[in-house]
């Protein structure tokens, strides 16, 4: 028998679907496949918040995501071990931005599970590049030359140099007036406030306000489900909780 679709129901496929089409899960012929899930810094983002009122945040709590079995054989084969704290975040992260082997949304195409801007990865693949220009001439998102090489990305060049202060400075965290209103506008927590040049070690819900900007994502959504996936084995874990205190476990 077909689910009755409650109104909740159809609010968490909207939500769901607008995020899916945000991280290029979901592919629009209109779209200007620009959107991202990892900031740039000190983007021209701030300019959504010319908005009128401010948005919302999302009281709800978003449902613990399953890793997909591709993206774990890519971690695995990254040389990172099932089970530890690194392994699952990644695992989290790449699930929840789309990726999956066979694929031809955006993270999946360019062999990038994280989704990640730029192209400053020489150091982990000599080869990486720019992905192919859309329709409107931009060229932002990383293009790995494997997947195992995006991950290892992910994971040395956000998760771990994050968890350690080495993250950039963006409008969600800086100190600029400009900065100062991209936060009122879209609710941004006090946490984030001026924190772009202290290199502090960042608790999950920094690290994903940087990562995930409320401009382009439903970032409490995606704090929520993260939380909710680590919590199967971190059961202490929180929104507070800092990164550097995982990630040896």
């Amino acid at each position: 028998m077909a689910e009755t679709l409650t109104y909740p129901k159809i609010f968490d496929f909207i939500t769901q679907l607008i995020d899916d089409i945000n991280k290029g899960s979901v592919e629009i012929a209109t779209s200007s496949d620009s959107s991202s899930s990892s900031s740039s810094s000190f983007s021209s983002s701030s300019s959504s918040s010319s908005s009128s009122s401010s948005p919302k945040k999302s009281t709800k709590s978003s449902p613990a995501v399953a890793a997909n079995k591709s993206l774990k054989e890519v971690l695995l084969s990254a040389g990172y071990k099932s089970g530890t704290f690194v392994f699952e975040m990644a695992a989290i992260i790449g699930t929840k931005e789309g990726y999956q082997k066979g694929s031809k949304n955006r993270p999946s195409r360019n062999n990038n599970p994280g989704n990640l801007t730029g192209s400053s990865y020489k150091d982990l693949d000599p080869n990486v590049v720019l992905e192919p220009a859309n329709a409107q001439g931009q060229r932002r998102f990383a293009k790995f030359s494997t997947p195992e090489l995006g991950a290892k990305a992910l994971v040395e060049r956000k998760i771990k140099s994050w968890a350690k202060g080495d993250y950039p400075g963006t409008d969600v965290n800086g100190p600029s007036k400009k900065n100062n209103e991209y936060r009122a506008t879209w609710n941004v927590p006090n946490s984030l406030a001026g924190i772009a040049n202290k290199k502090i070690n960042l608790t999950i819900e920094q690290f994903f306000y940087i990562y995930a900007p409320p401009s382009e994502n439903n970032t409490e959504g995606y704090i929520s489900s993260v939380i909710n996936s680590l919590k199967k084995t971190y059961p202490k874990i929180t929104r507070l909780s800092k990164l550097i205190d995982f990630l040896d476990k």
